[in-house]
């Protein structure tokens, strides 16, 4: 299964997509998986694409989530959360 990102930052549109098997982060006992896609013109910037599941432990991918924004890798906590349209195919 691929899962397609869709969000608006800053006025530009970006669309990222990633095989369910390739996530950088999806473990059984959290609501949610992600994976982090780096900012293009920035330093060390980077998108962190959060995908919602069903349950806190044991749930399954829903196609809703958002988008954390971080414009470094030395933050704890990111700039700003975006609206993300999720799609499986």
């Amino acid at each position: 299964m691929e899962i397609q990102a869709n969000f608006v930052y800053k006025g530009k549109s970006y669309k990222y997509s990633r095989p369910k098997c390739s996530l950088d982060r999806n473990y059984a006992d959290e609501g949610y998986a992600y994976f982090v896609e780096p900012m293009e013109n920035s330093e060390n910037g980077f998108f962190e694409i959060n995908i919602l599941k069903t349950k806190e432990v044991g749930g399954e991918l829903v196609e809703d989530g958002y988008t954390a924004v971080y414009s470094s890798t030395n933050q704890i906590c990111p700039d700003i959360l975006v609206d993300a349209i999720i799609h499986f195919y």
